[in-house]
C-alpha cells in the first residue's frame, strides 16, 4: 500500500507547544553543519553491534536528470504537507538542481524496538519522542530530542529514514516534517507530520512504517541510499539547506571526532572522501579548518594507550568533595613530575564513588587524565570526551597550559553520569541538568572534582620550583580589592591599580578567575562563588596592554570594540553578558557554574584585564 502524509489534529483543549529546540542547533557557538555531524556520529556510535568501527557515509547529491523525473517524484511525494508549510510560513523550493543529502550508518544495530506500540527503544524514541532520552548505557542509544536536527537541516523542515534492524529481513521506511503549531481553514494541528503506511490497524493508532518495496525503491531512487542488507538507519533530508557543504562536513569530522577515528573506533566518508586512522593525517592537512591545531601525535599515543591498556599511574579512590594530593604517594608524584620534565605522557586513572538516587550503596567508577609539558613551538591542547564524544565547551573552562586530556571511556560513569550531564548539544556538561539531578545523589561534588581533575594533576606534577613574581602575572589579569570592606584605599602599583590582587596570587578567594588563552581569556567561577546565594554582578575592563602607563587610560577603539564581532566576540554559558561601553562588559550570572570566554582578532598583543564585582 503506498505511503501517505498526516497530521495530528491539535483540539482547543490541547496545551498548545512548540518546537522552540531547532535553535540550540545553530547558534553563535555551534552551527548546523557541527551539530548535525555530532548528532549524527553520536546516535550510530551508541547503536555500535560489533568489533568493527562504525561507519557513517555521508552523501550530497544533485538530483535531475533529462527528463527530471527524480525531482518530480519528489515534488510527488511532498506535495501533501505543501500546505502546511505555506501555514508555517515556508514552502517547497524552487531548487534546479534539487540538492539532497544521504547519511548512512553500518555496524550498527539500526532502530530497534516494537513498531506499532509506544516503549523505551530506539524507533519509538526516533519516531514517536522529543526532547526524551533513556540516556542509559551504550545500548539504549540517544535518539530523543537530537533527531530534530534532521529537521533543522532541511529547508522544508523534512526528513526519512529507512531502517534495518539487526536480526530483520525487512527494511522500514517512515517519513517526519517537524513545523509549529498551524491552521488551515478552521482546522488546527499539531507540529508533527508523519509520512507512513496507512493501512495497518492497531491498537494504539500510531503512524507505522511502510515496507511497501515500491515505496522504499523510490525513496532509494531519489536520495541514492545504499542499504540493502546491512542492518542500521539511513536518513534521507531533501532540500539541506545552503550552508551544509563537503567541505563543511568534512571539517566538523575532523574537529569533533578526531579521537574517535585516530583510536579506530569510526570511519566516516563524505562523497569520496574516506576519514580512517590511515586517511586522518593527509585528510586534516588538505583541511583549510584554522580553528585548532590537532597534535596527532598526542591524540594517537593516547588513543594507544586506552586501547592496549599500558600501566597507567592508579590513584587512590576519590570520595571526597576536592581532588586531593593524598591521592597518590610520594613516589608516584615524583615520578610523573620527572616523566612530565621528560616531555612523557602522563596516564593515570582515577576510581570516584558515586551513588544513584534510590540506591543504599556507592558505584565505583574510574576516569582517565592524559598529561604532556609542551615541547618547544607547541601550543596547548586539551580534549574532553566521554566515550566518543568530544567536549569542546569544557576545555575552555577547565584546561591547563599543556597538552591534556580527560577521557572517561567506559562504565556508569561515560555511559550515565556524564551523559545526564551534557546540555542539548553536547558541547558541554551542565551541574544543573535535569537527569543528573533525578538520578545521581550529591551530583554536583564529583562533577566538580572531575571537571577540576586536570587543572589540579597539573598543578601538583608541574610545580615550579622558582619563585613566581605577581607583578609580571599582574601586567596580564588584576582585580581590585574590594574597598568598601577596609574603609580605605590600599596601595597602588605604577598603573594606578591594586597591588597585589591578581586572581594567581596565593590566598584569594575573590571568587572567580580569568585564564589567559592565546586568543583572548574566560572568565569562571570558583568554589567561593557557587556557595554565594546572591550571583553578583561582575565588571570587565579590558584592554591591550602597555609598556609603562595605564593600559585602560590608553584604550583606543581603534584597537577593538566589543560592538564590532569582527574585532572582538564574548560567547557566554548559564549568564548574559551586558556591553556597557567598547571595552566594558557587565557579566549576570544566572547559575552558580557560568563561563564568559572573549575572543580578540589581533592575537599578537597582550591583553590586561580588570574585573570586580559590583555591588
Amino acid at each position: 500500500m503506498p505511503a501517505t502524509w498526516s497530521f495530528n489534529p491539535s483540539y482547543p483543549s490541547d496545551v498548545d507547544m512548540e518546537v522552540t529546540q531547532m535553535e540550540q542547533f545553530d547558534n553563535d557557538n555551534i552551527d548546523i553543519g557541527s551539530s548535525l555531524v555530532r548528532e549524527v556520529i553520536q546516535n550510530s556510535m551508541d547503536a555500535h553491534r560489533s568489533n568493527e568501527p562504525v561507519e557513517v557515509h555521508f552523501s550530497i547529491r544533485d538530483v535531475t536528470d533529462a527528463r527530471n523525473y527524480k525531482v518530480n517524484l519528489l515534488h510527488e511525494n511532498l506535495k501533501p504537507i505543501e500546505q502546511h508549510l505555506v501555514a508555517c510560513g515556508k514552502s517547497i523550493p524552487d531548487d534546479n538542481p534539487v540538492r539532497m543529502l544521504c547519511i548512512e550508518d553500518f555496524n550498527t544495530t539500526g532502530l530497534t524496538g516494537s513498531i506499532d506500540k509506544k516503549d523505551n527503544k530506539n524507533f519509538s524514541k526516533f519516531w514517536r519522542a522529543s526532547g526524551t532520552s533513556e540516556k542509559k548505557g551504550n545500548a539504549g542509544g540517544r535518539r530523543g530530542l537530537g533527531k530534530i536536527v534532521f529537521a533543522a537541516s532541511s529547508k522544508t523542515r523534512t526528513f526519512f529514514g529507512v531502517t534495518r534492524r539487526e536480526g530483520d529481513d525487512e527494511l522500514l521506511a517512515m517519513g517526519q516534517v517537524i513545523l509549529k503549531t498551524h491552521s488551515i481553514g478552521k482546522r488546527k494541528y499539531k507540529p508533527h507530520g508523519f509520512w507512513h503506511e496507512d493501512c495497518r490497524a492497531n491498537e494504539e493508532d500510531l503512524q507505522l512504517p511502510t515496507c511497501d518495496e515500491f515505496e522504499i525503491d523510490n525513496l532509494r531512487y531519489i536520495s541514492g541510499f545504499k542499504r540493502t542488507a546491512e542492518s542500521g538507519l539511513s536518513i534521507i533530508i531533501p532540500y539541506p539547506r545552503d550552508n551544509i557543504k563537503e567541505r563543511n562536513l568534512i571539517d566538523n569530522v575532523l574537529e569533533n571526532y578526531y579521537f574517535s577515528i585516530l583510536s579506530n573506533q569510526l570511519v566516516v566518508k563524505v562523497n569520496k572522501t574516506v576519514i580512517s586512522v590511515d586517511t586522518f593525517e593527509n585528510v586534516y592537512k588538505k583541511s583549510k579548518r584554522t580553528k585548532s591545531s590537532i597534535p596527532l601525535d598526542f591524540v594517537s599515543s593516547v588513543s594507544g594507550l586506552l586501547r592496549f591498556n599500558q600501566t597507567p599511574v592508579r590513584a587512590n579512590t576519590v570520595d571526597t568533595k576536592k581532588f586531593p594530593k593524598n591521592l597518590f604517594s610520594k613516589n608516584q608524584i615524583e615520578k610523573m613530575r620527572e616523566s612530565y620534565k621528560g616531555n612523557e605522557i602522563i596516564h593515570v586513572v582515577v576510581p570516584i564513588m558515586l551513588r544513584e538516587k534510590g540506591r543504599n550503596f556507592d558505584y565505583k567508577g574510574e576516569y582517565n587524565l592524559f598529561l604532556r609539558s609542551l615541547k618547544r613551538n607547541e601550543t596547548a591542547f586539551n580534549l574532553f570526551a566521554r566515550g566518543p564524544i568530544l567536549l569542546p565547551g569544557e576545555r575552555h573552562q577547565y584546561g591547563v597550559s599543556c597538552h591534556a586530556g580527560f577521557i572517561a571511556q567506559t562504565g556508569k560513569i561515560a555511559d550515565s553520569f556524564l551523559g545526564d550531564a551534557e546540555n542539548a548539544s553536547h558541547t558541554r556538561w551542565d551541574a544543573s541538568a535535569d537527569l543528573l539531578q533525578e538520578r545521581w545523589q550529591n551530583y554536583r561534588e564529583p562533577l566538580r572534582v572531575m571537571r577540576n581533575s586536570l587543572r589540579e594533576l597539573f598543578n601538583l606534577v608541574a610545580k615550579q620550583e622558582e619563585s613566581k613574581d605577581n607583578d609580571v602575572l599582574g601586567k596580564f589579569f588584576s582585580i581590585p580589592r574590594d574597598l568598601s570592606k577596609t574603609g580605605s584605599e590600599p596601595p597602588k602599583d605604577e598603573e594606578g591599580f591594586p597591588e597585589n590582587q591578581y586572581p594567581s596570587s596565593p590566598g584569594q578567594n575573590l571568587g572567580f578567575e580569568i585564564l589567559k588563552h592565546q586568543n583572548g581569556f574566560t572568565l569562571v567561577p570558583q568554589e567561593a562563588y557557587h556557595t554565594d546565594n546572591d550571583l553578583q554582578v561582575i565588571r570587565v575592563e579590558m584592554a591591550y596592554n602597555r609598556v609603562g602607563g595605564n593600559a585602560l587610560g590608553h584604550y583606543d577603539k581603534l584597537d577593538f570594540d566589543l560592538n564590532d564581532p569582527s574585532t572582538v566576540k564574548a560567547s557566554c554559558d548559564n549568564c548574559k553578558v551586558e556591553i556597557i561601553d567598547s571595552n566594558v562588559l557587565d557579566i549576570h550570572p544566572e547559575q552558580s557554574e557560568f563561563s564568559v570566554n572573549v575572543t580578540l582578532a589581533d592575537t599578537h598583543r597582550d591583553l590586561f584585564v580588570r574585573a570586580s564585582v559590583l555591588k
